[in-house]
């Protein structure tokens, strides 16, 4: 199981570095404007949610047809909270995918230091991180963010590593539906988790 802060100091500093990294996601979160596709859409059925209700299908309330629940609905619920709890703007819109770029580095890490060693885990980590086209799609209040995590945590479970996530025999499932959930194309991750099974 991974730890927030690990007794040995040398991973106590790959934790303090990675999540340093991860940290970048958030100055100037808040940046105007929403982009014109999918970032504004996607905020869109997170406030319709709030102002319908209708947490299951937006589709009833959007303009001429402008969107449908045809993708997975989990980032949209977690937009919907963001915004609820810190009012509607542009940083609450993109509040939800900064979290996860910042949480997907870490499971990275942990996948890395128990396939090989710690090292390994924080290159795996800050390679990522690093990224500007990750930092750029975490930024943005998009469906990557939480497909990326999503990803890396099947892609751990896949590989055989169920107590990078704690105990039990649901792990298989819950990282699925987690996947499921935060995927844009969840087909194909069906024939990949098939294939593994």
């Amino acid at each position: 199981m991974f730890t927030l802060l690990p007794k040995d100091p040398k991973e106590k500093l790959y934790t303090l570095l990675i999540g340093f990294s991860g940290a970048l996601r958030f100055p100037n979160l808040g940046f105007h404007d929403l982009q014109a596709w999918d970032e504004s859409l996607y905020t869109i059925r997170a406030e319709g949610i709030l102002r319908f209700g209708n947490w299951v299908d937006q589709s009833a309330f959007s303009v001429d047809g402008l969107y449908s629940a045809l993708h997975p609905p989990l980032h949209v619920w977690l937009t919907a909270i963001s915004l609820s709890l810190c009012g509607i703007n542009e940083f609450a819109a993109r509040l939800v995918s900064a979290l996860f770029g910042l949480a997907t580095p870490f499971v990275l890490y942990a996948i890395g230091k128990r396939i090989d060693k710690p090292e390994t885990g924080l290159y795996a980590a800050l390679l990522f991180t690093l990224n500007p086209f990750v930092t750029f799609l975490a930024r943005q209040g998009q469906f990557a963010g939480l497909e990326d995590l999503g990803g890396r945590v099947l892609d751990g479970v896949l590989h055989g590593h169920d107590d990078l996530l704690g105990p039990g025999h649901h792990v298989h499932g819950a990282a699925h539906a987690l996947d499921l959930l935060a995927r844009d194309h969840p087909v194909g991750q069906i024939s990949v988790f098939g294939h593994f099974h």
